[in-house]
């Protein structure tokens, strides 16, 4: 290695703004270092985030309402990383919750005894929409393998309805998401650029026209 690819000759020159030396470092060493961003990719996954090969990394970069930000990662897709996209992850089990209690409120969904739950790869509800057991989740595995989407409705158990009538009626969604053994995963889309009351619309939207297609006589839970 020569002496103008190490690390300190990186940034000696930068003494001056002592404060970003560690972050310079730490991109510097990200840029040269394949090990140290599998390492980095291996911890996002570990917390709930799958990223692709991490290829880009920006210091002192404008966040969103003009905030600085340290460091701003991006994948091979060009998406970045940074605390936007984390408080965008963060405001997903919410959507999830708001969503649920919306669609119960419409008598669409019942949530009696039935749980919601975190696991490894997200969180959700269980609930029953127009009579049929479903799972309402973020699920960052079928957001990388399955749509562009985070948001997904698995009908696992249709709780004694006619499974043929049912089906048909599902295959009429535009978009009738993918079968993985004997489960049927939905895609619930998300509008981008919206603010999040016009976000929680579209997603409850989605559920009642699921619901009006299973049970065209709905709301199922009516008082």
């Amino acid at each position: 290695m020569t002496t103008q690819n190490t690390l300190l000759a990186h940034i000696v020159p930068m003494y001056g703004k002592t404060e970003l030396v560690a972050i310079e470092a730490l991109k510097y060493i990200l840029e040269q270092s394949e090990a140290a961003r599998t390492a980095l990719e291996s911890m996002l996954y570990a917390g709930g985030v799958g990223v692709g090969s991490l290829m880009r990394f920006q210091t002192e970069a404008l966040g969103d309402e003009s905030e600085r930000v340290d460091l701003v990662c991006y994948d091979a897709s060009g998406d970045e990383l940074g605390p936007a996209f984390a408080r965008r992850m963060l405001q997903l089990p919410q959507l999830i919750d708001d969503a649920t209690d919306r669609a119960r409120s419409a008598g669409w969904v019942s949530t009696e005894r039935l749980s919601r739950t975190p696991w490894a790869t997200g969180y959700g509800r269980y609930m029953q929409l127009a009579g049929v057991y479903s799972r309402f989740d973020v699920n960052f595995y079928y957001w990388a393998n399955l749509g562009d989407t985070p948001l997904w409705l698995n009908p696992y158990n249709l709780n004694g309805l006619d499974e043929d009538e049912v089906l048909r009626r599902l295959r009429m969604l535009e978009d009738k998401g993918a079968i993985l053994g004997d489960d049927w995963y939905i895609p619930i889309s998300i509008p981008t650029g919206v603010e999040y009351d016009a976000v929680l619309e579209a997603v409850v939207d989605q559920l009642e026209r699921i619901g009006r297609l299973i049970d065209p006589s709905g709301p199922t839970y009516q008082d």
